[in-house]
């Protein structure tokens, strides 16, 4: 995997049946061939699987494989790590003060 935003789509996916190829990218924030180039990515390497949708059939979903499972699976503890290493020189009071921003951004 050759980026975080590659990480982060699995991250969604893993969490979600499914979603349309533009809900995920502006979910991202990105623009529509930069999301368009990760999701080809993902594809090309088996991560995820693309299908029509049913209720829209000019729109295309996403959702993960079991080999984007896996690699998801294999990553998580290495970017555990470097999260931890970001928040650790911080104190208590900001690691409640990030905790609190993060679930704003999470529920957004």
């Amino acid at each position: 995997m050759s980026s975080i935003d590659e990480y982060s789509f699995l991250l969604h996916l893993e969490h979600q049946d499914s979603f349309r190829k533009m809900e995920i990218i502006e979910m991202h924030n990105l623009e529509a061939p930069t999301g368009i180039e990760i999701i080809k990515r993902l594809l090309r390497n088996a991560f995820i699987e693309d299908f029509e949708d049913p209720e829209d059939k000019r729109a295309k979903r996403i959702r993960i494989t079991k080999k984007g499972i896996q690699e998801l699976e294999a990553l998580k503890p290495k970017m555990n790590e470097a999260f931890a290493a970001l928040i650790d020189p911080l104190g208590l009071q900001d690691h409640i003060l990030m905790n609190a921003a993060l679930d704003k951004l999470i529920d957004h």
